[in-house]
């Protein structure tokens, strides 16, 4: 009875660990990824600005003096030098080895590259993205699988000198081990000295709980036998190395020798050396007693005794077991990569899994390669923060505790792209994970004006130009049964004004008695070409955006203005690759004319007013000396403060508000715009980046008050830009009115 009792539960045990051998070896979270720096002579960026996207990577400052390993920086001067990290791009790139590169700069550019290998002038290298996030699942657990050859032969080597001497040996168990620790069990009178092979510290791992009981360790025992007997020797090792617990980053596990060699070296397991490798070897005892970013002192004392036993076995000699205890410990990165940009994170995982089944996404190991430049988002979250302190101590009735705080969210596109670089869905993640940007729907208000202006400035029957005065006087609009009577923010009518100061100005009535005359519904159908959603109405409210929508949507809209009429839909996710690197999809790029060149670049040239001489004229006050275009937005009653700038390569839009719709009491120029500012200051904003003149478009002087050609005796005159065919053929007189 009792062989057959055995017998039934080594069948069993065979069963079980079949089962699950394939999902337990294989399994890996999906990992996100920023996009990679390109870097080249000439690109803008000063050595301070890529030592924070080299540490952003994980790469420490290298001694003083001796190569350069993989992960290492070393600054000096104007110049910094740097191992590069070899890395695998998705399909159709190839792989990049990695290689150690001099870096000059000048004058906040890149001066030149230099193969320091090769002593030789190279045309440009890329940095390595970021990994931005890990799709883990409930057990959070941060794990990267890789075969044997992709582990260093110094950490296998430490591993089983620590872990099982006897490891090619036994069949699973190893009895003389397992004598030991029984004796020393027995002295002290309670179960301590596991006698453990490796292979039955896997199946405890995999399949059993950690109690120390007999019943326990003799099924550990067990399986372990049968483990030993359908899997072979390297089989069983990739497993362990692949599976053992080696510390903690917060709430998440860093599990196997690959993750753990990223978190403390920043490297892969192939490159760890032989100090490297005696230290992660001798934190598997206890990966928190031996972390050495928390207990330096006893990590370097749990490393030289892995060093010493590698010496009594022969394995390594005095002179290298010397070399490799002087060798430093790590440093803890400065930026740890599993807090970065929450909110985009959250948004692509959302798109993702619409996509992709769950367990795809928390199991398979794929690699998600996304739009976001880190130097970017740093500077969003940095601007966002201190704009927001910044109010506050301004305006100290702004304050609120907690969830009641004030608000911000950012979104920043490429508009050439419909890249998403950059995105801040809120002051704080942990405090709220609602993200603003994409899901906060909210009242553009004069943000939605420049659509009204561009339906005018289409009808080429040059009926509108920039020139055409229009009247911005009182007006009130029956609606249903109640009556709309908008007011200018002055309070103020300013009578006939020409029409692109109109929009510089952001003059209610003048814009809503222009949507009248253009047609209410063809406003709204231009808006909904270039991307607005939301319940957009033709009704005269609409004009002055007493509509919803949210910050994402309308950056996307104003990329059609950026990029001269044609849209880009917003982009997130780039390249999706499996854990075997072959690509499961690759977005195209979505582009689409949306409204004719020429009179958006009219709006644009008026939109560039705005910064100069308009309502957002405070961020020269500020110090915003770029050439940029622009819109103030403010909903009714001060509940919403907007900002959307714009150069032909960046899209920003900025909202500021209380999550409850109360009064921020606030225009845009005055919350949102500093935050713009502070943001495109730190990323260099294109300053000198002209917007394209596209064909047809005429320049010549106009009277000011009229819009007609001068005349004699007529007043003051300005430049102003026309659609070829609509430059005015009458002339001014000294009254005032048209003359042929």
């Amino acid at each position: 009875m009792i062989t057959v009792v055995g017998w039934l539960y080594v069948r069993h045990a065979a069963a079980r660990i079949e089962a699950t051998w394939s999902a337990h070896t294989s399994s890996a979270p999906s990992r996100i990824y920023s996009r990679a720096l390109d870097l080249y002579p000439g690109r803008s960026l000063d050595g301070k600005e890529f030592a924070r996207e080299l540490e952003a990577r994980g790469y420490r400052p290298a001694p003083a003096h001796g190569p350069l390993a993989p992960g290492q920086y070393r600054a000096g001067g104007d110049r910094i030098d740097v191992g590069l990290h070899g890395f695998r791009y998705p399909p159709p790139e190839d792989g990049f080895e990695g290689l150690p590169v001099r870096i000059r700069f000048r004058g906040g550019r890149i001066a030149s590259l230099t193969d320091l290998s090769a002593d030789s002038a190279v045309v440009d290298v890329r940095l390595e993205p970021v990994v931005v996030a890990d799709l883990l699942d409930r057990h959070m657990v941060l794990r990267s699988p890789v075969t044997l050859q992709r582990v260093s032969a110094s950490l296998v080597e430490a591993v089983l000198t620590v872990e099982d001497r006897r490891f090619y040996e036994h069949g699973g168990i190893d009895p003389v081990r397992m004598a030991g620790a029984a004796l020393h069990d027995l002295r002290h009178g309670r179960l301590e000295q596991g006698g453990s092979t490796l292979t039955q510290q896997l199946v405890k791992n995999y399949y059993l709980s950690s109690r120390k009981t007999l019943g326990r360790k003799l099924r550990e025992a067990i399986m372990a036998m049968v483990l030993e007997h359908e899997h072979d020797k390297a089989e069983i090792l990739r497993a362990y190395l692949n599976e053992v617990y080696l510390g903690q980053e917060g709430p998440v596990s860093i599990v196997g020798v690959q993750e753990a060699a990223r978190h403390y070296f920043s490297r892969d397991a192939s490159r760890l050396d032989l100090a490297q490798s005696a230290l992660l070897a001798g934190m598997i005892r206890s990966p928190a007693a031996y972390d050495p970013f928390r207990h330096p002192e006893a990590a370097r004392r749990r490393r030289a005794a892995v060093l010493g036993m590698l010496a009594a076995r022969g394995t390594i000699d005095p002179a290298e077991r010397e070399r490799a205890s002087r060798e430093p410990l790590p440093r803890p990165p400065r930026q740890r990569p599993l807090d970065a940009a929450p909110y985009f994170v959250d948004y692509v995982e959302r798109e993702l899994a619409r996509r992709f089944p769950a367990d795809t996404l928390r199991r398979e190991g794929l690699r998600v390669f996304t739009t976001l430049e880190p130097r970017m988002q740093r500077a969003a979250e940095a601007a966002v923060g201190s704009g927001l302190a910044d109010l506050e101590r301004a305006h100290p009735d702004l304050r609120r505790p907690g969830l009641r705080a004030l608000q911000a969210a950012l979104v920043a596109m490429d508009p050439r792209t419909g890249d998403v670089v950059a995105m801040v869905g809120g002051r704080s993640y942990r405090s709220s994970q609602f993200n603003r940007a994409t899901e906060a729907r909210r009242q553009p208000g004069s943000l939605f004006k420049p659509f009204v202006y561009l339906t005018a400035l289409e009808d080429t029957t040059g009926h509108w130009t920039l020139a055409t005065p229009v009247p911005d006087s009182s007006l009130s609009v029956r609606v249903g049964d109640t009556v709309w009577t908008p007011h200018d923010f002055d309070g103020s009518e300013h009578g006939m004004v020409p029409l692109r100061d109109a929009l510089v100005h952001s003059y209610n009535l003048a814009t809503a008695r222009l949507a009248l005359d253009v047609g209410l519904p063809r406003v709204v159908s231009t808006a909904r070409a270039l991307g607005v959603q939301g319940r957009l109405e033709p009704v005269p409210s609409v004009s002055l955006g007493a509509f919803e929508t949210t910050p994402l949507v309308m950056a996307d809209a104003y990329s059609a203005l950026a990029g001269g009429g044609i849209r880009p839909d917003p982009l997130t996710v780039l390249h999706v690759v499996d854990a075997g690197g072959s690509a499961v999809e690759a977005r195209e790029l979505e582009m689409r004319r949306v409204a004719p060149a020429g009179p958006v670049y009219l709006v644009d040239r008026a939109l560039q007013d705005v910064l100069d001489r308009g309502t957002a004229a405070s961020a020269r006050r500020l110090g915003y000396g770029g050439r940029a275009a622009g819109k103030t937005g403010t909903s009714s009653d001060y509940r919403d403060a907007w900002f959307a700038g714009f150069t032909p390569s960046l899209v920003t839009v900025v909202w500021v508000g209380f999550d409850d719709n109360r009064s921020v009491g606030l225009t845009g120029a005055d919350a949102a715009l500093p935050i713009w500012v502070r943001f495109v200051e730190a990323v260099g904003g294109s300053p000198d980046q002209p917007f394209t003149v596209p064909d047809g478009i005429r320049t010549t002087s106009v009277d000011s008050a009229t819009g007609l050609l001068p005349g004699p005796g007529c007043g003051p005159t300005r430049e102003e830009v026309f659609l070829q065919g609509t430059i005015p053929s009458r002339r001014c007189d000294s009254v005032g009115r048209g003359s042929p």
